[in-house]
């Protein structure tokens, strides 16, 4: 069956407009996650099928921070902005972000180089997954 006409323009239009989105978002700009972690306290929380269940407030210049921002500084130009929602986990809350640690990901909240806020996240590999439920895990045993 061949089309013709406006049929085929409009199955034209719509692979176009498939196309570009979808590469869109398969090429979208990275953002970079810009966060003073050392010299900040913060608190880790504890969720609980999306319930704060336990939190441990973390000094500036915690053992804990220090590792996590040894991770981030290793994703930089890994992060990938995202419109979705994420319960929380494990929550590491400063003054103005949060970083919510799940399984194989961490979801940042952040303010952008606007200051609008943003949420960007960046997955891990096994061996980083591993150490940073090293590093909750010795966190939470405050």
């Amino acid at each position: 069956m061949c089309f013709r006409g406006k049929s085929a323009m409009k199955i034209l239009a719509v692979t176009i407009l498939c196309i570009a989105g979808i590469a869109t978002w398969l090429f979208r700009a990275s953002e970079d996650v810009a966060i003073e972690l050392v010299n900040e306290p913060a608190r880790l929380e504890f969720y609980d099928h999306g319930k704060l269940s336990r939190a441990v407030s973390l000094p500036a210049q915690s053992e804990f921070s220090r590792a996590v921002a040894k991770l981030l500084e290793k994703k930089k130009g890994k992060w990938r902005t995202s419109l979705s929602s994420f319960a929380p986990v494990q929550l590491l809350r400063g003054k103005s972000w949060t970083l919510n640690f799940q399984a194989k990901r961490i979801i940042a909240n952040v303010p952008s180089q606007a200051g609008k806020p943003i949420q960007v996240i960046t997955t891990l590999t096994d061996e980083e997954a591993a150490i940073l439920d090293k590093a909750v895990k010795s966190a939470s045993e405050r």
